[in-house]
């Protein structure tokens, strides 16, 4: 899928990030090691990704993320919940993507806690109204998948009918507007 960086980190990435396999994430451990954020969370991510010549897994990115997300840093925070979310830890997984998303207003936070309070993940029941507020933050902050997001959430139904026919007819201006901004700005 695609990978967000912060906007202060994206020329740094891209001048490394058309190299080898090996030699990006060379650069990213050799980054990650001198105390970038960013990088310590993006090498995290490829390992819950399992990215090629990485001891992929939940062990690995727990480790490169746990300094960084305790100082703050709402990247490594969210990539850290996304590890415990995968391990099986909802409560901690929660607390930081809480932390990152509504606490620091981190966009890929908001928009992933949307879609865990429309389902229901790691909250007493799902909670459609906490959705759609995270959802209008996510958009605040400029997430460009809102609108795609929308689309899912109301084509469920839940929204009522009249949100569910409008999202059949706003589902492909809703993925041309990401897949444009994805063409225009891969790290957003």
């Amino acid at each position: 899928g695609p990978l967000y960086v912060p906007e202060h980190e994206r020329a740094r990435l891209e001048a490394f990030s058309s190299r080898p396999t090996c030699e990006y994430l060379g650069e990213l451990e050799r980054l990650a090691l001198n105390g970038s954020a960013w990088a310590q969370g993006t090498l995290a991510l490829h390992h819950l990704r399992g990215a090629k010549g990485r001891d992929g897994g939940v062990a690995a990115a727990l480790n490169v993320t746990q300094r960084v997300s305790r100082g703050g840093d709402p990247w490594a925070q969210y990539i850290r919940g996304w590890a415990f979310m995968v391990a099986g830890d909802q409560r901690s997984a929660m607390e930081l993507m809480v932390s990152a998303g509504a606490q620091r207003q981190f966009p890929p936070a908001l928009l992933d806690l949307s879609a865990l309070a429309f389902q229901g993940i790691g909250v007493a029941a799902p909670d459609t109204a906490a959705a759609l507020s995270l959802l209008r933050d996510a958009r605040a902050a400029g997430h460009k998948l809102w609108l795609a997001r929308w689309v899912s959430f109301a084509s469920t139904g839940r929204l009522g009918v009249i949100s569910k026919l409008a999202a059949r007819l706003v589902a492909p201006i809703a993925f041309v507007y990401y897949g444009y901004h994805l063409w225009r700005d891969p790290y957003s």
